[in-house]
């Protein structure tokens, strides 16, 4: 890991007041009903303790760190699979990390954190939750409309979660996706492979403080970018490999208005270091792109940028991404020149020390 990823994640924690809580083992039946094949209403096991498959295993049921009492939850795949139970990248998301609660104060005092999950296979994806799956749940729009959004996110998502030496396997769907307001997260010495219409990464609207060090991103089929900072800030992301980057490698933007939610948060504050880009064919956009909507009519139009209107804040009073004071330094380009391989449309943002490379 670089120092600068260590650094931002050990900050995360301190600034969080989070200590690592440490959770009893799981007991043997647990393992079993794990380990036992899905059946009509049951095809799920709620985790709150430490589990270690073993490495031959195939797991089709879902896993779910869920509420406070999953914090401090290791589980150690050693190798084994979590499968969809109709094949590769079916169903629901095989492990699922949420909060508890109807509302942002009840998931504020009942969401995860300090969650550590290694060397699993997924075919699918892993989803980690708090007022909503996404930008354009309910809860999360509610929240919107009123000031103060980015900080009840944050509160009420969980936090602390280390992701390792990871294989996320994909053939559609968003393998790893950061919902609003999700802290803290640590990915990495992970791979990304298969294929893909959609990021691999998606960091969503309010989400802040993660870093994503030492992957590789090597999905194939991109017809767009791999990472997408999507109203997401103080996030690292550093020395990490990027191919297939056709249609772009990491894309800082904002949602205006998609659903009626109002972003209330600018993809600012993030950190793009050390990493290799190494396109495979020649690449139709900017392996780097800082502000890569901009309020373009194009994504006026597409996310519905003026169903947020009508508020004085955040994307409901200006569409535009404000992707400002990032810095993107000592990034490597196979092929490409930094001029070419990175395009800046915010403001104060710092680019040095980007190099083509052979």
């Amino acid at each position: 890991m670089s120092t600068i990823a260590a650094r931002t994640g050990l900050t995360a924690l301190f600034l969080l007041g989070l200590s690592p809580a440490i959770a009893a083992p799981c007991p043997a039946p647990l393992l079993a009903e794990v380990l036992a094949p899905p059946s009509a209403g049951h095809t799920e096991v709620s985790l709150a303790c430490d589990l270690a498959l073993p490495p031959d295993a195939v797991v089709g049921k879902r896993l779910v760190f869920a509420g406070k009492a999953a914090s401090g939850a290791r589980l150690d795949c050693h190798g084994a699979r979590l499968v969809g139970s109709g094949g590769v990248d079916t169903g629901p998301d095989r492990i699922v990390i949420r909060s508890r609660g109807q509302t942002w104060q009840a998931m504020a005092a009942d969401r995860p954190s300090n969650i550590t999950i290694r060397d699993c296979r997924l075919d699918g994806g892993l989803r980690i939750s708090g007022l909503g799956d996404n930008g354009q749940a309910e809860a999360v729009r509610q929240s919107s409309l009123s000031a103060g959004h980015t900080a009840r996110a944050q509160a009420a998502a969980p936090t602390a979660i280390t992701l390792e030496n990871m294989i996320f396997f994909t053939t559609g769907r968003i393998p790893l996706y950061l919902a609003p307001g999700v802290t803290g997260v640590r990915l990495t010495g992970s791979t990304f492979t298969g294929t893909s219409n959609n990021p691999a990464v998606y960091l969503d609207a309010e989400s802040a403080g993660n870093t994503i060090t030492g992957n590789r991103f090597d999905l194939a089929d991109h017809r767009r970018e791999v990472i997408a900072i999507d109203g997401s800030a103080d996030n690292t992301i550093a020395d990490n490999t990027f191919t297939h980057v056709d249609a772009g490698g990491i894309f800082l933007y904002r949602n205006c208005g998609e659903g009626g939610t109002v972003r209330h948060q600018t993809p600012s504050g993030n950190v793009i270091a050390g990493n290799t880009f190494a396109p495979r064919t020649p690449a139709s956009a900017p392996a780097i792109w800082i502000g890569s909507r901009g309020g373009r009519l194009f994504w006026r139009l597409a996310t519905g940028c003026s169903a947020d209107g009508g508020l004085p804040f955040g994307s409901s009073a200006d569409d535009g991404d404000h992707a400002d004071g990032n810095a993107v330094t000592d990034n490597v380009f196979i092929g490409i020149a930094p001029a070419t391989a990175i395009r800046d449309d915010g403001n104060g943002s710092s680019l040095s020390g980007n190099r083509a490379g052979h």
